[in-house]
């Protein structure tokens, strides 16, 4: 018996799931007049509303359209929209043949069955037609059905996916689908050939491209059965065993640094995994030259995340979206199945609830890739934490440093390592702060790529929580990290960037402790400039305790009104560097200023307070800011922080804590900060050699 079979027979969750696809099946009403678009798509970065900035809308419901819609009621029309647009459609047929397979696998309906050989055999049949692909950029790898033969390869494999799973149950998809081998053959060609030119004449084996062309072409095999091809495949240079190696760093990680692109190449080693495991080879216990696995990638995004399994959105990526929330889902399912690692389920959980509203194990990936009883329903509050708690963990290839504190809700990514390539971001030493109830200053994400702001805003540095020199974006660089300790008491780490600004040292220090986090930021610069430190919002605190006030996002998600919500102005004059940047300069601040934030999402009050205390040194600007919002509203503004100095060697200090604790920050001199919190009163001192933290005179009586 098939393990869906076993599901839907054993598990409510997956017959409520098997329930749920039956019936966006009959609601598409595609019905035995199997119909698809003549016309091959274009490059999906281009479903974009110029304007907003926002993805367009797509309703998979629609089974063609000439006018696009973006969330704020806009319309579009004409190129490149419509090609943007059946990028979604043909993709959309593909998960429709995928799911009618799955009802099929779970519950024998020929129906589903007749449906699922209908599409492939249309796609099969017409595919012969499709030209090279006449409008790709000069740059991309030239697909058929696509723009790009990457996207191509995705689509292959949820149709590929289909086939197998159709004669798993008993199917003749070759009787079924005449245009089968064909389409094999072709696909075979076209996709071998957009490797050879990748791999051997751009000699860029380890593009995230490669591991889905690999993915493409073993699902290619595994329908055939062709075990020889499949093996010699995985052996080749930029073969699965050598994309692992060359692909991913010794930390885990993917070599661009991208969350996204980081779970994009593991799914694709996990769809090879599993197309040579049909043909009777296990390689999920596959290792690279420097130990590198699918294990290690997995704990690599794991270890990474907030502590409701929200994954921040380092380099490019989306902060949210559906599409990627099932990817995830597909992921984490196949690594629990494979490795029961418990770190898992909390980022299982978090896809699930932003891919369904909730965190049910429900829709395609579920059923394909779930296994078992599911116990991750409880309410976020009620249970945040469903692996043993995570210590703090450093990426030394990747470049991050993540810290969190036993009895501390508060915990940080810093990105300081490698650019990241084309993928990477002008933002080293930004600091990612997190709760356990979410984000409070997250990594906003990347819009998609045809969108203006993708250069203009969301790589720059003054989108991210660093600081930026003379109003510029930092250059492309890598920094260090000098030190990262942990202890029962604390965790600490201070990383360094000698590459930003030519003459310019930056140095971040982040002490998080069993109550507090203490962000202690020096520039230290050849010539006197002016130095602005960022600090983005996802969620200011309302100005009174218990603000009800709404506002609706135009996913139609309610909103808690808080300041970024309240228009500010047009930018003033000192902002003229920052033309995304709304500022309100605030009154002349005492040495040290107060601010509250929320964490996370939550708009229905639940969500904890977080205070940030500031020091405002003599001479120093404060702006309260507005700017572009999470690439999933940019048109949704962030509030933030600016504070600004101009001199040699300036300093920046802020203390992070829950709101209610009585903390404080008092700078004694220029090396060093007294901090006061609900465990004591601490000295943290400036040395050569990073921070010393040690009871003020107060509570021990000398230093």
């Amino acid at each position: 018996m098939n393990t869906i079979r076993r599901n839907y027979e054993s598990h409510a969750w997956c017959r409520e799931a098997v329930d749920e696809l039956r019936t966006k099946l009959r609601q598409a009403a595609v019905g035995s007049d199997i119909g698809i678009p003549v016309s091959p798509a274009g490059w999906w970065h281009q479903y974009v509303c110029p304007e907003h900035h926002t993805e367009l809308v797509f309703d998979p419901m629609e089974r063609d359209a000439h006018v696009f819609r973006c969330p704020y009621g806009c319309e579009l029309a004409g190129e490149p929209y419509r090609g943007a647009w059946l990028v979604y459609r043909h993709q959309e047929n593909a998960r429709e043949a995928l799911s009618a397979a799955a009802v099929y696998a779970a519950t024998g309906e020929s129906a589903c069955a007749d449906l699922a050989c209908g599409i492939v055999e249309a796609y099969a049949a017409s595919y012969p037609r499709y030209p090279a692909n006449p409008d790709a950029q000069g740059w991309m790898l030239r697909g058929t059905v696509f723009h790009q033969a990457l996207t191509e390869s995705i689509w292959a494999v949820s149709l590929l996916r289909a086939v197998l799973l159709l004669s798993d149950g008993g199917v003749d998809v070759e009787a079924r689908c005449p245009g089968l081998p064909l389409f094999l053959a072709m696909l075979e060609e076209r996709t071998g050939e957009a490797r050879r030119i990748l791999v051997e004449e751009r000699g860029d084996a380890r593009n995230n491209y490669t591991a889905w062309l690999n993915a493409c072409l073993s699902a290619v095999y595994a329908v055939r059965g062709d075990g020889r091809a499949l093996a010699a495949l995985l052996e080749t240079p930029g073969g699965l065993r050598d994309h692992l190696s060359i692909g991913v760093l010794a930390d885990g990680f993917e070599f661009e640094g991208s969350t996204y692109y980081h779970l994009f190449v593991l799914r694709a080693y996990l769809i090879a995994a599993e197309m040579t495991e049909r043909l009777g080879t296990d390689l999920y216990a596959m290792t690279g030259t420097a130990g590198q696995s699918f294990y290690g990638m997995l704990l690599a995004a794991a270890d990474l995340t907030a502590p409701n399994g929200e994954l921040p959105a380092l380099h490019d990526g989306p902060y949210r979206r559906v599409p990627f929330a099932r990817e995830v889902a597909e992921v984490m399912e196949i690594g629990w199945r494979v490795y029961r690692a418990k770190p898992l389920l909390p980022v299982l959980r978090q896809a699930y609830a932003q891919a369904n509203g909730a965190p049910r194990r429900e829709g395609l990936e579920a059923v394909l890739f779930g296994e078992g009883e599911w116990e991750c329903e409880a309410p976020f509050s009620e249970n945040r934490l469903l692996s043993d708690v995570r210590g703090s963990r450093l990426y030394p290839d990747a470049g991050f440093a993540v810290g969190r504190q036993a009895g501390n809700p508060l915990s940080f990514v810093l990105d300081y390592g490698q650019h990241g390539g084309s993928h990477g971001h002008y933002d080293k030493l930004n600091l990612v702060l997190m709760h356990e109830d979410g984000f409070i200053a997250p990594e906003r994400g990347m819009v998609p790529y045809g969108s203006a702001l993708r250069h203009a805003w969301y790589s720059q540095t003054a989108s991210h929580n660093t600081v930026t020199v003379g109003g510029r974006s930092q250059s492309e660089h890598a920094g260090v990290c000098l030190k990262f300790e942990t202890g029962a008491d604390r965790t600490y780490a201070w990383a360094r960037s000698e590459g930003a600004y030519e003459g310019a040292v930056l140095d971040r220090h982040l002490w998080l402790s069993s109550g507090w986090l203490l962000d202690w930021f020096v520039v230290t610069l050849e010539a006197e400039d002016t130095v602005d430190w960022w600090l983005h919002l996802l969620r200011e605190a309302p100005e009174e305790t218990g603000a009800s006030e709404k506002a609706d996002g135009p996913d139609g998600a309610e909103r808690a009104q808080g300041l970024a919500d309240r228009d500010i102005g047009d930018a003033v004059q000192v902002m003229a560097d920052y033309a995304q940047i709304k500022a309100e300069r605030l009154a002349a601040a005492e040495s040290a200023v107060v601010f509250r934030a929320r964490a996370g999402d939550d708009v229905h009050g639940l969500a904890r307070e977080i205070a940030i205390h500031a020091l405002v040194p003599a001479g120093s600007e404060l702006y309260r800011i507005q700017s572009p919002g999470t690439s999933l509203d940019p048109a949704r503004p962030m509030a933030g922080l600016l504070q600004r100095q101009r001199g040699r060697v300036v300093q920046f200090a802020a203390l992070y804590a829950p709101a209610g604790d009585s903390a404080a920050l008092c700078r004694i001199s220029d090396t060093e900060i007294e901090v006061r919190g609900t465990n004591g009163t601490v000295a943290v001192r400036l040395a050569e050699d990073g921070l010393l933290v040690r009871p003020a005179m107060s509570e021990a009586g000398n230093r």
